[in-house]
């Protein structure tokens, strides 16, 4: 396997774990609601996780998505005919997001069907997301002008920098362009560093130390809370967690710490439908009322069995659901 492509691989497999924990140790405890009062170790734990798992990896997610859009335009010849790659997008990111989404929102405790129009309504508000992160892209390398790159990422990256989180946009498009927007800074971010592999490396790698210190840097000013330096440094924690977090992983490959193996290809294989059940079960597990009064006396022993219960079944029914032609279709 092409040694990009395995580090991508471990890339994607990291980020879908660490998402899998965030949903179902964290959320259940101090994110969802479910526990009425949160204990201090919850609150603890919970500003751990903002830093290991910055906004649950999905500024992750998307940096990985934007490196393989690059990668797969420029140096795979992919996607450069616009009707062959808008109706891919279609097929791979808007109906799932409609058919998957309905179905969990019209199944899921709580939900909100009439928000389905602004893309969300379900944890697949990602796939519309990130629908609009390839639109833009892909303009953007059909234009192939300056201007418009700055302009978008200029914009992202204030919206990044402004607000703690995309759903604190003081402004709501239809169908999730509004995330987009804020999210496609780390889309570009994926492309840059692929498209200046040659100068990242060589400036970056055999470094990962120091970009831990400077991801450890952010952290630490966050927590000093000065005013305005504290909330720009938290912002940029997940730009710097990514870069660190891209460099170790590359740098086990490159060592032949980390080799090309069946179950890391399969795991990363099947990532989204991993993502697609693994916050349906959990979500409608904890709030079973039964369950959602055990989880006030039991905040740590339950999210812990649930982590564990939860992955190995989201991976159970993806793989079970790709033998089928409808799983196979929405889930590919």
């Amino acid at each position: 396997m092409n040694s990009k492509l395995l580090e991508l691989t471990y890339l994607r497999c990291f980020a879908t774990l660490s998402l899998v924990i965030w949903h179902c140790f964290f959320c259940p405890m101090a994110v969802w609601g479910i526990i009425k009062d949160i204990p201090p170790i919850a609150v603890n734990l919970l500003k751990i996780a903002y830093h290991i798992i910055p906004d649950a990896n999905m500024p992750l997610f998307t940096f990985l998505s934007g490196y393989l859009f690059f990668y797969l335009y420029h140096s795979a010849g992919k996607y450069r005919e616009l009707i062959p790659f808008f109706k891919n997008k279609v097929k791979r990111l808007l109906i799932p997001f409609f058919v998957l989404g309905l179905l969990i929102i019209l199944t899921s405790y709580n939900s909100h069907i009439d928000r389905i129009i602004w893309g969300e309504g379900s944890h697949m508000w990602y796939c519309a997301m990130l629908f609009w992160c390839f639109i833009i892209s892909y303009v953007g390398v059909k234009l192939n002008n300056l201007v418009y790159w700055v302009a978008v990422f200029c914009l992202s990256a204030y919206l990044v920098l402004r607000y703690p989180n995309f759903w604190f946009l003081p402004f709501k498009l239809p169908l999730g362009l509004d995330n987009a927007l804020y999210y496609v800074v780390y889309f570009l971010m994926g492309g840059c560093f692929f498209s200046k592999s040659d100068v990242l490396d060589k400036l970056l790698f055999g470094r990962v130390k120091y970009i831990f210190l400077t991801y450890f840097l952010f952290v630490c000013v966050f927590h000093l809370k000065i005013p305005y330096l504290s909330f720009f440094s938290g912002r940029l924690i997940a730009f710097s967690y990514i870069v660190f977090v891209y460099y170790v992983l590359k740098s086990l490959v490159k060592g032949n710490v980390l080799k090309d193996s069946s179950l890391v290809n399969n795991f990363s294989k099947y990532s989204f439908g991993i993502y697609v059940f693994h916050h349906w079960i959990a979500w409608n597990i904890c709030w079973y009322p039964p369950i959602s009064s055990f989880l006030q006396e039991h905040y740590l022993l339950f999210p812990t069995i649930l982590t564990l219960v939860v992955l190995p079944l989201s991976y159970f029914l993806t793989k079970v659901s790709l033998k089928t032609k409808i799983g196979n279709f929405l889930l590919a």
